[in-house]
């Protein structure tokens, strides 16, 4: 576990109550850096850990552990890190810092499935990290990661039912009213003049309710247009996905907004159907004849329900599927890297939930199951890794932390994901990046002329993210003289036209 990092002479400690770990097993490397997992492979030259390959996940959380996350990252994935073990202390150091690391028994998970002793539970919600139960006197617990305050629903009652989005948890009253708590950044916390509310939904950063009217009203944030539900009606049940949302309409139809370049808002063809769940980068529907589709991102099978039958609810976690058959048993298919599908075993189940790496069950005697949540002990498996690996640039340049490539993740999150254009050239290149990435990894020859081509791009993105508005206007007026200039001076040339000598 992480005990200092920072500069030499000037090293601090993690926040508290946050395990940041680092597992070397072999030529693997893996761990938890408070918000997100990372793993890769090593090898041992001299006193030098060389980072052949590393990839992280790319979770958002409180500004704070990211700023914390970034430096830990910045200093591991450097790609040379000198290491020295004195006292049953790990250092490493890079020309970004010191991380120094002692043995420990760290809690991999963030207790989510820690809900063994709950009993006369009525309805479960799944959050990316917590789980919520609703109890038969209209009480609410909840368990699992705290740190946006998601789990501080101690005090409330009256409460109806409970939705649990990335951070934050939402409570519907028996008035209608909507209370909630958790990451508010965002603005999905603001439900507090909401009235006449039938049902709730919440996403990473959004929250949805239903009114009694059948319209609808979302709030938080709305980058992708998943807040956009405003002309809504006759819907009868609503759900939120990362960046998605969904209604269905009383004519078992279904409607849909938000992000959607893997597919997973292209619900217009679908018909007779009475629930709906969004997932990660998926969305799941049940049909009144108990089979289940599914659209959206399929890359760990999370979409693969085609042969279900006999099904009487469905939950979508970040990349898995869950359904509850008529005879209380479950299903599931997707990502299983934490045991988030080792559901087979379980009996008697009247609801179930699913989070990012969790999935919930409620038994008919109040009481409740879990998997998942923990990440194993051994090293991540293949299947566990995600789509992140298989970027161009992260291929061409063999780490994701490269600050090339931290400028370009920077122009993409602060300028291309921030509107309609940049968000379609940014699904068209998640679209066609995998197996171009894929042909650079089997042919590293291949990557200082793809990094070469990505100049122009890193030219651009440094010029767009590092500089002041002054200097952006500066750097634009340079150009724009640049250019007149050059249209002048072509202009006249053509206007001169041939000269000829006569003999």
């Amino acid at each position: 576990m992480l005990e200092y990092y920072g500069e030499p002479g000037n090293l601090i400690a993690p926040y508290p109550d946050k395990d940041i770990t680092l597992t070397i097993s072999g030529s693997d490397f893996s761990g938890n850096a408070g918000m997100n997992s990372y793993y890769g492979k090593w090898k041992v030259v001299g006193d030098k850990l060389l980072i052949v390959e590393g990839y992280r996940t790319e979770e958002a959380g409180p500004e704070h552990l990211m700023e914390q996350e970034d430096r830990y990252f910045r200093i591991l994935f450097v790609p040379e890190v000198t290491y020295e073990i004195t006292n049953g202390k790990l250092t490493l150091s890079s020309s970004e810092g010191l991380l120094v690391f002692i043995r420990g028994v760290a809690d991999r998970g963030h207790g989510e499935c820690d809900v063994g002793n709950w009993t006369d539970i009525k309805q479960v919600a799944a959050g990316s990290h917590h789980t919520v139960g609703l109890k038969f006197d209209s009480t609410v617990v909840a368990v699992g990661w705290n740190d946006d305050g998601e789990c501080e629903v101690g005090g409330w009652t009256n409460t109806t039912q409970v939705t649990a989005g990335s951070h934050h948890t939402v409570g519907l009253k028996s008035n209608g009213t909507v209370v909630a708590v958790g990451d508010n950044y965002d603005g999905q916390c603001d439900v507090g003049g909401w009235t006449g509310i039938n049902q709730t939904a919440a996403g990473y950063f959004h929250t949805v309710g239903l009114k009694s009217d059948g319209t609808v009203v979302a709030v938080g944030s709305s980058s992708f247009g998943q807040c956009e539900v405003g002309n809504w009606t006759d819907i009868v049940q609503v759900a939120a996905g990362s960046f998605h949302t969904v209604g269905l309409k009383s004519d078992s139809t279904v409607v849909a907004v938000g992000w959607n370049p893997p597919g997973q808002c292209e619900v217009d063809n679908w018909m007779d159907i009475i629930q709906v769940t969004a997932g990660g980068l998926h969305m799941v529907g049940l049909k009144s004849d108990g089979t289940v589709v599914a659209v959206g991102l399929n890359g760990d099978g999370q979409c693969d329900v085609g042969g279900w039958t006999g099904i009487t609810q469905v939950a979508a976690g970040f990349e898995h599927t869950v359904g509850l058959k008529s005879d209380r048993t479950v299903v599931a298919v997707g990502l299983n890297g934490d045991g988030q599908c080792d559901v087979g075993g379980w009996t008697d189940i009247i609801q179930v939930a699913a989070g990012s790496e969790h999935t919930v069950g409620l038994k008919s005697d109040g009481t409740v199951v879990a998997v998942g949540g923990a990440i194993p002990d051994d090293a991540i498996p293949d299947d566990a890794i995600p789509e992140a690996e298989c970027f161009v640039a992260t291929a061409a340049y063999g780490a994701p932390m490269a600050e090339d490539i931290q400028v370009l993740r920077d122009f993409r999150d602060e300028y291309l994901l921030t509107n309609p254009l940049g968000q379609a050239v940014v699904g068209i290149y998640y679209r066609v990046s995998p197996p171009t990435a894929e042909f650079i990894t089997e042919h590293p020859s291949l990557k200082p002329i793809v990094r070469a081509g990505l100049l122009p791009a890193l030219a651009m993105s440094t010029i767009v993210v590092n500089t002041t508005p002054a200097e952006k206007a500066a750097i634009i007026s340079l150009v724009v003289l640049v250019s007149v200039a050059l249209a002048v001076w072509a202009k006249r040339r053509r206007g001169r036209g041939p000269q000829y000598t006569w003999g």
